[in-house]
């Protein structure tokens, strides 16, 4: 058994709403409360949108006796999927409409209260607390069930790479949605097992990042996506001090990288993992190219594919993505399996050539990818491949030009789309079906 909030500390602050503090007293006071208030039912749909709120959710289903289902899209079709698959699942919302055709309980708070160190309910370490659904951007949605103990471990983990000290008043500032794997294992577990706060919103422009690190005292973790740190590097908006950035669910160029510690005066920590495993290894992407396995994980080689071993997780995990081990417990990423593009005989990573498109001057965003009538991976021949790109000051010839500079001429891609948006997910992920519908309404 485990406590639910670790080293509880009444009067520690756990949550800043608008620069309002809230403690771990007020914060245990509301999830004993909202327990009393849940629906009888075994599944919970967590779908808060402010991340105090989130967190009271998931701590008052735990106390309630109900597992959380963190689903990777909160559209509607989603979530008839999760009714169809789970009994009696309701929705936990904070919105000002619950979402239709479902039962939803309404859950909004806001601290006042307090609770003491005896009322800390305890957790069975092997309890299955959550069920995350990945985001299906590159096929069919897959579940992964948490246990108390594998959110315990990839808390401690990520603390000790970040050099986090237990009780550390670290404040952590995401752009990443709660529900998200990367989201709750750093702005939910962090905070409950080692006394980190969490600022409620979900800034998303360069402009709500500001103020929502101006409204909480330091020190201050920004966590963060390559898509959200591109756009805060380009922009003119002037950011108080970090202390850390974490950035996830992509790769993050070295350019950018580097261009992003400049800006923003603070070192860069990347993730790399998924849903299935947590988070696996982490570099400091300026200065580093290899991966550091975290010290809990072990990565072997079964079957062509590496997997992920871990005490805590309930089965190994195959991972998606092509690694080179450069020592015990180092690697390097050469891209997903199904990343790898063959033409003419000559293979490169899809990945690495939008990485090369998004370093030209004027392009703000943009993707390389084979459209449905190409035939790709797996050794077979590409027919041909296309960009999508958000561009300003420069065309579609200049941009084929520079990339014939900087990449291989057999993949400068046949066709080069100008679009005023690309249709990122929450996370920044780009769903595939959406890419290949832009792609045909543009033939």
């Amino acid at each position: 058994m485990a406590d639910l909030i670790r080293g509880f500390a009444g009067d520690r602050v756990i949550a800043f709403r608008k620069g309002v503090p809230i403690t771990q007293s007020e914060f245990l006071a509301d999830a004993l409360a909202g327990a009393a208030a849940l629906p009888d039912a075994p599944y919970a749909i967590n779908l808060c949108e402010d991340r105090y709120n989130f967190m009271v959710a998931f701590a008052a289903a735990i106390v309630r006796g109900q597992t959380s289902l963190f689903p990777g899209t909160p559209a509607l079709g989603s979530l008839e999927a999760l009714a169809a698959d789970y009994a009696s699942p309701y929705v936990i919302h904070d919105g000002a409409e619950p979402p239709a055709g479902m039962p939803a309980h309404l859950l909004r708070h806001s601290g006042g209260n307090r609770a003491v160190l005896g009322d800390v309910p305890q957790v069975d370490l092997d309890r299955i607390v959550l069920h995350a659904f990945s985001s299906g951007s590159t096929g069919t949605p897959q579940v992964t069930r948490k246990s108390w103990k594998a959110l315990i471990a990839g808390a401690d983990a990520l603390a000790r790479r970040a050099g986090w000290q237990q009780g550390q008043a670290m404040t952590v500032i995401a752009t990443v949605p709660s529900g998200h794997s990367y989201g709750y294992e750093t702005t939910i577990a962090p905070q409950l097992f080692g006394g980190a706060a969490t600022e409620a919103s979900r800034p998303l422009f360069p402009a709500d990042v500001r103020t929502a690190l101006m409204k909480t005292p330091g020190p201050r973790c920004l966590v963060t996506t390559p898509v959200h740190l591109r756009a805060l590097v380009l922009s003119s908006t002037e950011f108080p001090p970090l202390d850390l950035i974490m950035c996830a669910t992509a790769p993050l160029s070295p350019d950018l990288a580097r261009q992003a510690e400049q800006r923003l005066a603070s070192r860069i920590l990347e993730i790399y993992g998924c849903t299935e495993s947590g988070f696996v290894a982490t570099r400091w992407p300026v200065g580093e190219t290899d991966w550091h396995v975290r010290d809990d994980m072990q990565l072997r080689p079964e079957g062509g594919r590496h997997v992920v071993h871990a005490a805590f997780l309930e089965r190994p995990v195959p991972l998606a993505d092509v690694i080179e081990m450069t020592g015990t417990d180092k690697f390097q990423l050469m891209g997903r399996s199904a990343d790898i593009v063959n033409i003419a005989g000559k293979k490169a990573s899809l990945s690495g050539l939008s990485r090369t498109l998004l370093e030209i001057a004027g392009v703000r965003d943009g993707i390389i990818f084979v459209p449905e009538s190409g035939n790709g991976g797996n050794g077979s021949e590409v027919k041909r491949l296309t960009a999508l790109v958000v561009a300003t000051g420069t065309t579609q010839d200049e941009i084929r030009q520079q990339l014939r500079q900087r990449i291989d001429p057999a993949f400068v891609p046949r066709q080069i789309i100008l679009v005023p948006e690309l249709p990122r997910n929450a996370t920044g992920k780009l769903p595939m079906d959406q890419l290949q519908a832009m792609a045909a309404r543009a033939d």
